[in-house]
């Protein structure tokens, strides 16, 4: 793997953060282009708690391995949300080689930030990678066990609300290239994301 194929993007976050400071105790979005595409969008959505999108389009967990350190830390974040394994099935990778990546940065955000909350969010059944809906299952089935064994880290169902009771995509909610979720899809992630964020973090909010 090239450790600079997402350079530019970094860079462009770590300028964003030299022109405004990061602020303490924010949630920090990360991840994929299912992230990317709701950068700017997020902190209306996830109001009231301050929220911040740090997705670059195209990765995978071990690509958020690779820049962790220069986008995560800086913020002190009281919590990360994070969407991987996407293309990294897509790219060929077992199951346990992307369950791994993800224990990785379990492991590495754990130690850098003891105190964070993680939200792993399950990898979405799209209709363009249906050939992969196997593989996808048998990852979200390993990454929600994973976060009942531990406390501070959660598994958000962020693939089951965009399936019908008869176990099909909802195409009405993924855009033109069947991977992408258009504006109603993303209406879906914000409710069951919003909710899953409420529940804990505006109470610790609240206290400090």
């Amino acid at each position: 793997m090239n450790p600079f194929r997402f350079e530019k993007e970094i860079a462009a976050f770590e300028e964003e953060d030299r022109r405004n400071p990061p602020r303490p105790g924010v949630i920090l979005f990360t991840g994929s282009s299912s992230i990317t595409h709701w950068n700017r969008q997020l902190p209306a959505d996830m109001a009231p708690l301050p929220v911040v999108g740090r997705g670059f389009g195209g990765s995978t967990m071990a690509d958020l391995l690779e820049v962790a350190e220069r986008i995560i830390p800086p913020w002190v974040p009281r919590a990360v949300v994070v969407y991987e394994g996407d293309n990294d099935l897509a790219a060929g990778r077992t199951v346990e080689a992307v369950a791994g990546d993800f224990e990785r940065f379990i492991g590495w955000l754990f130690e850098r930030c003891p105190a964070v909350r993680l939200y792993l969010l399950a990898v979405k059944y799209s209709p363009a990678r249906r050939s992969l809906w196997p593989l996808m299952r048998a990852l979200n089935e390993r990454l929600a066990a994973r976060c009942a064994a531990e406390q501070n880290l959660f598994f958000v169902d962020t693939a089951t609300p965009l399936m019908t009771e008869n176990g099909e995509a909802r195409q009405e909610l993924y855009g033109a290239d069947g991977l992408h979720l258009n504006e109603a899809g993303y209406a879906v992630w914000r409710e069951i994301i919003r909710s899953a964020l409420l529940a804990r973090e505006f109470q610790e909010i609240a206290k400090t």
